[in-house]
């Protein structure tokens, strides 16, 4: 990990140093790294973007929706549907920069406690029970 840590800082400074000189072999160099993390973030992004997506539009919750408890549904019951995962997934963000931030908050006055992006959506958020927090008779049915 410290091996990892300490490249990725003199991989940083590389690239400062290759940016700022005009030193065309510390410039290569710059562009090098700088193309190797770019392809890193872009395998991040679509393994994110598969990951939540798939999530939403499957079983209503990504991993770590699941592990706290909760999970995304239509407004009328059932799974949402791939265009509601795809519209949560790219409004929400937009939504919160164009707002300042204001969408995100909007669920402490809203009388369902759904977002700005799940109303306009037509999805809400709804805790789920686990299984090691039922009873023993409702675990037996299972």
């Amino acid at each position: 990990l410290w091996s990892d840590i300490t490249g990725f800082v003199g991989s940083a400074k590389d690239i400062a140093v290759g940016l700022i000189e005009g030193d065309p072999a510390a410039q290569s160099r710059a562009m090098i790294i700088w193309n190797d993390f770019g392809i890193i973030l872009v395998i991040l992004l679509v393994f994110r973007v598969f990951l939540t997506l798939s999530g939403w539009a499957r079983s209503g919750f990504t991993p770590g929706m699941r592990e706290l408890g909760i999970r995304v549904e239509r407004v009328g019951g059932g799974i949402p549907t791939w265009s509601q995962a795809v519209g949560r997934f790219v409004l929400q963000p937009l939504l919160f920069i164009a707002t300042l931030g204001f969408s995100g908050f909007w669920m402490l006055w809203d009388p369902d406690s759904r977002a700005l992006h799940d109303k306009l959506l037509g999805t809400k958020l709804v805790r789920m029970v686990r299984t090691w927090e039922k009873t023993k008779t409702e675990r037996r049915f299972e």
